[in-house]
């Protein structure tokens, strides 16, 4: 559904389990029109974007990825973006429609950018990729609700909390493909502490898909309403399971 500030609601809902959810695409144009149409194994949700690309105030038809990716490479998190594959040399050309927009690439499942689009072309570091993707970044944001619990003498409401650790339970995601924190100006990559090592063999390959529970570090700062707050802001594809926070509450009788 389209709203009237131009932002997308979306509702994702899966009966046979109960779950009915809302959130908001968020995008640095506006979203005009949306039309679904019945599809396999996912339906097709096409919209209108009003942007404004090199000064100009353009309209685009752009589809939305599926959810569903086979191979970290395939992986669609960019916003109207163009795949080439196979490119015969380090140039990516074909961008036009992002003249003088600051883009990133998804190259071969990883992070390249930024880059300025240029006469329609980019550079990457690398003439030697099988499966690029170039877009406009996209940021997700995600807040908890107001955490209030682990307190002994009764609610933990009013009181002052700070966070202890956090864990996380990830799905393929790539390492340093999302930030976590006490505050949006206040957060740190994962995997942390424990970083994974990738050797100099590897950095030709997809960055590796990760499917663990991490105890993370602990976060800074307390308040009466802590929050956790997760941030999704590159072309890595992100999809975590749950989150467990361990705060601890300096009760007052």
């Amino acid at each position: 559904a389209i709203r009237q500030d131009g932002q997308l609601a979306v509702l994702t809902f899966v009966p046979e389990e109960g779950v009915y959810a809302w959130c908001r695409f968020v995008d640095d144009g506006e979203y005009e029109s949306v039309c679904c149409l019945p599809g396999s194994p996912e339906d097709h949700v096409f919209v209108v974007v009003k942007r404004t690309i090199d000064g100009n105030t353009v309209r685009y038809i752009e589809k939305l990825a599926t959810e569903y990716w086979d191979t970290l490479p395939r992986a669609w998190r960019l916003r109207s973006a163009l795949a080439t594959e196979n490119p015969a040399d380090n140039v990516i050309s074909g961008l036009d429609h992002l003249e003088g927009e600051e883009v990133w690439a998804w190259a071969d499942g990883r992070i390249q950018g930024p880059f300025e689009v240029t006469s329609g072309d980019i550079t990457l570091a690398d003439d030697d990729y099988d499966y690029v993707i170039v877009g406009l970044n996209y940021t997700g944001t995600w807040k908890s609700s107001k955490l209030s619990y682990g307190a002994q003498l009764g609610t933990a409401l009013c009181q002052s909390k700070k966070f202890d650790h956090v864990g996380f339970m990830t799905h393929r995601c790539p390492p340093e493909s999302f930030r976590f924190g006490s505050a949006l100006d206040n957060t740190q990559a994962w995997p942390t502490p424990d970083p994974v090592a990738i050797d100099e063999e590897s950095l030709d390959d997809p960055l590796p898909e990760l499917s663990r529970d991490d105890l993370a570090a602990s976060l800074s700062g307390s308040s009466t309403a802590p929050r956790l707050f997760i941030i999704m802001d590159t072309p890595a594809p992100v999809e975590i399971l749950g989150a467990v926070v361990h705060l601890v509450t300096e009760e007052r009788q």
